[in-house]
C-alpha cells in the first residue's frame, strides 16, 4: 500500500529522532499504520451514497493531514502508534473513496481505463515523493518532512473545497 511506503520511507528515521533513538519503534509504527488502515477500510465499505462517499473523501484527506502532523509532534510510542492508526485509517480510506469516486464519475465505457490512470497517475505522485523525500532526508529531519508535508496536504484539501470541480466532487 501506498500509505504504508510512505511511512515506511520514513518511520525508522522518525523512531531514532523522536521515539526510541534508534528504529525499534517502526514496526510498532508499521503495525499502528496497517491497523488502521484495516479498521477504516471495513468502516468506509457501507458507504453507499454519493454524498457519502463525497464527505468522506473530504473527511478522511484532512484527517490524513492532520494526523501526519499529530504524528511528527508525538515523542512517545504509544502515543505514535495511535497517530500512525488514525494517519493509516484516513489515508487507506481517502486512498479507497478517491477510487470510488472516480469511478462513479467516469462513464460506463471509460471507467476501467479511467480508474487505471488515476492509480498510476497516483503511484507515480507518491513515488516521486518519496524520491524527493529521501532526497531531502539528509537536508531536514523526518520529523519536520512529516510535519510540514501533512499542513501542505490539509491545506489543499481546504482549498479544494473553494474549487468548482472539488464541490462537484464532494
Amino acid at each position: 500500500d501506498a500509505v504504508q511506503r510512505h511511512l515506511v520511507e520514513m518511520a525508522p528515521t522518525f523512531s531514532a529522532e523522536r521515539l526510541t533513538g534508534n528504529a525499534d519503534g517502526f514496526g510498532t509504527l508499521i503495525m499502528g499504520v496497517g491497523a488502521g488502515a484495516f479498521i477504516a477500510s471495513v468502516f468506509i465499505s457501507g458507504i453507499q451514497t454519493s454524498k457519502g462517499r463525497g464527505n468522506a473523501l473530504i473527511a478522511t484527506g484532512l484527517v490524513s493531514g492532520l494526523g501526519q502532523v499529530v504524528l511528527s509532534l508525538t515523542s512517545e510510542l504509544w502515543l505514535a502508534t495511535a497517530a500512525a492508526a488514525v494517519m493509516g485509517g484516513a489515508q487507506a480510506a481517502f486512498m479507497t473513496m478517491g477510487q470510488a469516486v472516480t469511478q462513479s464519475i467516469a462513464s460506463d465505457e471509460f471507467r476501467g481505463r479511467v480508474a487505471s490512470l488515476n492509480t498510476v497517475g497516483l503511484g507515480g505522485i507518491m513515488a516521486t515523493m518519496n524520491l524527493f523525500n529521501g532526497s531531502l532526508a539528509d537536508q531536514v529531519t523526518a520529523t519536520s518532512l512529516l510535519f510540514w508535508e501533512g499542513i501542505a496536504f490539509a491545506i489543499i484539501m481546504l482549498v479544494s473545497l473553494f474549487a468548482v470541480t472539488g464541490r462537484r466532487v464532494y
